[in-house]
């Protein structure tokens, strides 16, 4: 699976850049202990190294015309400053909590989240302007992996997988570039294959694949 740099290279032979001032630096590792004492559960490595890479990972890039760069995760979320990660969380932790989770139904064999609204080991890593946001699960469901990450809607709970990992979702990101499947216009990932913004990179590369046999 893809890191952060290899993103970075990728992003950049597509024609985006950091702005001019350059990749903003990294966190210090001390925080990710801070982070732990408040929510009770650990980064994985791979988040940790998204954060160490930079502490505004890809906000403020553009692309090759000089406009905005679409945001990273499924083109409308935003990844999270580090310093707005723990306010994601409380702000979600708390906004749940008049959820009843027995409307959530029950957990099966195939259930990839926990039957709630919110769990205290879901780790908010990007969000949009609705407070819709993307989480990192340490505590999945038993058809579930510990890092997959997925769309959380306000008010629903977990919605759409987007990956075993986050650098499974790069892989998906990679892909859709390498093959053209997807595009920058106006600041939105635009489909090729539709002409209509792409929301779910797993749905388009399903699409392309099936167009090409």
């Amino acid at each position: 699976m893809a890191n952060v740099q290899e993103l970075e290279a990728k992003l950049r032979s597509h024609g985006f850049m950091p702005p001019q001032a350059g990749v903003v630096p990294g966190v210090n590792p001390k925080v990710f202990a801070d982070f732990e004492q408040v929510t009770g559960s650990t980064l994985p490595l791979e988040i940790q190294n998204f954060y160490l890479y930079s502490s505004r990972p890809f906000l403020d890039w553009q692309d090759s015309r000089g406009e905005r760069m679409p945001h990273l995760i499924e083109s409308y979320h935003a990844p999270l400053p580090w310093d707005e990660v723990i306010i994601y969380w409380d702000m979600h932790r708390e906004s749940e909590r008049h959820q009843s989770d027995a409307d959530w139904g029950e957990e099966d064999s195939s259930s990839l989240f926990r039957a709630c609204y919110f769990n205290r080991r879901w780790l908010p890593i990007a969000a949009d302007i609705s407070g819709c946001a993307t989480f990192v699960d340490l505590d999945p469901g038993p058809a579930g992996k510990v890092g997959q990450v997925f769309i959380h809607v306000k008010g629903m709970g977990p919605t759409t997988l987007l990956g075993s990992a986050l650098g499974d979702y790069f892989d998906d990101l990679i892909y859709c570039l390498d093959s053209g499947i997807i595009f920058a216009e106006n600041s939105e990932w635009m489909s090729s294959l539709t002409g209509d913004p792409a929301y779910h990179l797993k749905d388009e590369i399903e699409r392309f694949r099936a167009q090409a046999g």
